[in-house]
């Protein structure tokens, strides 16, 4: 059995490895041989420590979204206490925009043919829903936990709409419409609060 740590870094190794090749070939045109040498292993070790190629679809994901979790989570901590959902709208904007990897969007368009992929993807867009909707109900205490789902619902929308068509190199004007849309769904806020 290998130890723990010896396990964990070849697992990231491997996934580092699937995530170039992914980027590069596509998931169709990852095959483990392919695997095998961007990662500098054999074959059978990528089998030990992570599996087959939807097992390690699977674990790429799991790693991607774990990591998008845990910056979505700091951020809404790092939140100052006046002007928060200002500075959530603007930082959602500018978080996906900045995240070197660019790994969600590979993700998504590759995982949508596979369930368990897919299911954890859609499993962590709730989330998030969820999270951004406990922090606009924190904003607007009066405004009813439906409003602050559909708001956070549409804020999760435009910020991956936004992260995703960054790599076309839409217009930044256009990207900035995004943000400003966004921005004015959470003043609706504003006037269910009053209520």
């Amino acid at each position: 059995m290998a130890r723990p740590r010896v396990t964990e870094t070849r697992r990231n190794e491997i996934l580092d490895a699937f995530e170039e090749c992914v980027a590069t070939h596509g998931l169709e045109g990852t095959t483990l041989e392919r695997l095998a040498a961007a990662a500098g292993l054999r074959r059978s070790l990528i089998r030990h420590h992570i599996g087959n190629r939807d097992q390690l679809l699977v674990a790429w994901v799991d790693r991607a979204v774990g990591r998008y979790s845990e910056d979505l989570k700091a951020l809404l901590v790092s939140l100052p206490t006046t002007d928060r959902s200002q500075t959530l709208v603007r930082s959602l904007f500018g978080w996906p925009r900045t995240r070197p990897d660019r790994v969600m969007d590979r993700i998504v368009a590759t995982a949508a043919e596979h369930d368990e992929a897919r299911d954890r993807i859609a499993r962590f867009v709730e989330e998030m829903i969820d999270l951004l909707a406990d922090e606009l109900g924190t904003c607007y205490p009066h405004a009813s936990r439906r409003a602050c789902l559909e708001v956070a619902g549409g804020l999760t929308a435009l910020s991956m709409t936004s992260e995703s068509l960054t790599p076309l190199e839409v217009q930044a004007s256009h990207q900035d419409a995004l943000a400003a849309a966004a921005e004015r769904l959470v003043t609706t806020l504003r006037s269910d609060d009053s209520k």
